[in-house]
């Protein structure tokens, strides 16, 4: 019988109904629960305590429908709490004899088996999925305690799984999983996510603790690791909450505030962080921004404004940046810098990039601005990273101005040192496509990164564009006078063509012409303005470019 049991992997149950006695062998990892070779015994009304306060009732709904001969036997599933302050699910089966004078049975008998592994484990790393810590949590959080939680991210992980076989990464999970134990107590709750994230509930949680075992964990993962004779190196990202601080009611709320504990993580150079009230506040506002973005894209909120590109030598608009505004009907005008962002960390830069295109291909076609120029004007669209990395772009842009019977020449893409910099092989290969459909292609915000003069040789670019912050106070800092008289010469050796950005006073065109600048943009000329109101402001910036370069106006 004990190897029977023992292969079966179930507890047998044995219940008196007079009694009410209940006998259980086996071990399913619960409370006072005895081995093979004992015997337990305690009132049912002692097991049911055991059992989940949400399946007690159910358990005995079944039990009465099956004494009163409306089921055939007894089938199911519940959940009883364990050791740890968790709980098993588990699946009861069992028939009873019946009297002779009545049928009603005496006693009852079956089996207890525990399917806690088949619903909630995580094979990879061996522990409890994100639903089992959910229905803990969601018990938990009912008992009005102190109560912490801590997401761990590998970063790199999905770096590290690409060099890995599955057998190496399984390994790698449990040795990380291993290190975080070290952190944690054995009254600790340490859960999967994913391949890449772990969750753990803190109990009898002190507030300064929590920040403790944050720190240590950074400490223990933040080092290198043997692993098949590879070392690597682990990059973590820690965020913890203390949970009753911000009255956060369930695991849904708390998944929540993890992901935004990374999120802001990953444009921070820190590898930890404590959640804060103000980070809610920031996912509201997300969330509401994301909404009546949108909105804007369904509902043709987005207007483009157009800011002048100005060749000094001739003293003419050659062209015009594209950007876009958001004309919200209670908020008013929305500038990018509220939105772009956002867009971007959500994707909808995507479908905003779109509407911008199809929005500046019209632009382009416009009899009204094209009669303000004696020659066809050019347009610079901003390409997001997102975008850029299509292989397609190149193609589609160019069918649409094929289908719009627009010059390709006449439109260039601007794209971000940010953009270019993930890969900077695939990068060149995009950017040739780009210029083999007779589209150019500019970089932006030259001067803000760390190795901008690197691209002017990896990159095959045909125009930079100097950031404000280069050009601001230019004309009292030597240094960077000099620097900015550099990138002209260097531009002007190599054929590439420079645009000034932000030129705001007289005094700096000026100063900038003397360097050798041919093109610019700025606030001296135009803000960026809708197409109506810059077809009218033409002929002052002309004038104003004449007076500027002492010609007759």
């Amino acid at each position: 019988m004990k190897l029977i049991l023992q292969g079966a992997a179930v507890t047998i149950w044995e219940l008196e109904l007079s009694s009410r006695q209940v006998s259980l062998s086996g071990d399913l990892k619960l409370p006072n629960t005895l081995m093979l070779n004992k015997q337990y015994q305690q009132c049912l009304s002692g097991l049911l305590k055991l059992i989940h306060c949400e399946d007690r009732q159910r358990l005995k709904t079944e039990f009465i429908q099956y004494l009163r001969a409306e089921k055939a036997y007894l089938d199911i599933k519940f959940r009883m709490y364990d050791r740890l302050g968790g709980y098993r699910f588990i699946q009861c089966r069992g028939v009873g004899n019946g009297s002779p004078r009545s049928s009603y049975p005496t006693h009852m008998a079956g089996t207890l088996n525990d399917l806690t592994d088949s619903h909630y484990l995580n094979t990879d790393s061996g522990l409890m999925n994100l639903n089992y810590f959910s229905d803990v949590f969601d018990d938990e959080v009912q008992k009005d305690e102190p109560l912490g939680c801590i997401v761990i991210k590998i970063a790199n992980m999905h770096d590290l799984s690409m060099m890995l076989t599955t057998q190496s990464r399984i390994k790698l999970i449990r040795r990380i999983i291993q290190r975080i134990g070290k952190a944690i107590s054995a009254h600790d709750l340490l859960c999967s996510i994913d391949k890449s994230q772990f969750i753990v509930l803190i109990r009898h949680l002190d507030s300064s603790h929590l920040a403790t075992i944050a720190h240590k964990l950074v400490q223990l993962l933040d080092r290198s690791l043997y692993l098949d004779n590879q070392r690597l190196w682990i990059t973590p990202q820690v965020g913890a909450i203390d949970v009753k601080a911000h009255q956060l009611n369930n695991a849904e709320q708390v998944l929540g505030a993890a992901r935004s504990i990374l999120i802001d993580l990953q444009g921070k150079h820190q590898a930890s962080a404590i959640y804060e009230h103000s980070y809610r506040e920031r996912k509201s506002l997300q969330l509401e921004t994301e909404q009546w973005i949108r909105q804007a894209i369904a509902r043709d909120w987005l207007v483009p404004y157009l800011q002048p590109l100005v060749d000094f030598d001739t003293c003419t608009i050659r062209g015009y940046e594209v950007l876009t505004r958001i004309e919200h009907p209670q908020r008013g005008l929305i500038s990018p810098g509220q939105y772009i962002k956002i867009a971007e960390k959500t994707g909808l830069i995507v479908p905003l990039t779109e509407v911008l295109i199809e929005k500046a291909i019209k632009i382009a076609q416009s009899p009204e601005l094209n009669q303000q120029h004696q020659d066809p004007f050019r347009l610079s669209i901003n390409i997001s990273a997102k975008q850029f990395h299509q292989r397609s772009l190149p193609s589609q842009l160019a069918k649409q101005l094929k289908s719009a019977n627009i010059d390709p020449h006449r439109i260039k893409v601007e794209l971000t040192e940010s953009d270019v910099m993930e890969n900077i092989d695939a990068a060149v290969g995009i950017i040739e496509n780009f210029q083999s459909y007779g589209i150019k292609v500019a970089l932006d915000d030259f001067g803000t990164g760390y190795s901008s003069l690197a691209y002017l040789r990896q990159l095959p670019l045909d125009i930079i564009k100097l950031d404000r912050s280069i050009v601001s106070g230019v004309t009292e800092n030597e240094r960077q006078s000099a620097i900015v008289e550099m990138i002209l010469l260097l531009a002007k050796r190599i054929n590439m063509q420079v645009i000034v950005e932000g030129i705001e006073t007289s005094h700096e065109y000026h100063y900038l012409r003397k360097l050798g600048a041919s093109w610019g943009q700025g606030y001296l000329f135009a803000k960026p303005l809708p197409q109506s109101e810059i077809i009218t402001k033409i002929p002052a910036i002309v004038k104003q470019l004449k007076a500027l370069n002492g010609m007759p106006l």
